[in-house]
């Protein structure tokens, strides 16, 4: 299962049973970059969710609500 919001491609996926995360990406490829005091220090092409949730949609729909508030 794939899902495309906002210019990101979502990916969830079990990592025991019951227990779910998601990855996502930008659609376009362009990776991630992380600064620190004006520096690039790293560049990543995913970003994963660090919390479990109880279902897909749910780990979805806090990807969703991650890149809504602006805060990747």
């Amino acid at each position: 299962m794939h899902v495309e919001f906002k210019g990101y491609l979502i990916n969830p996926f079990e990592t025991a049973e019951g227990k779910w995360r998601a990855r996502f990406r930008r659609v376009d490829g362009e990776a991630f970059t992380r600064r620190y005091d004006g520096r690039t220090v790293a560049q990543m092409d995913t970003v994963g969710i660090g919390t479990d949730r109880i279902s897909a949609n749910d780990a979805v729909e806090q990807a969703k609500s991650i890149i809504s508030h602006g805060l990747i």
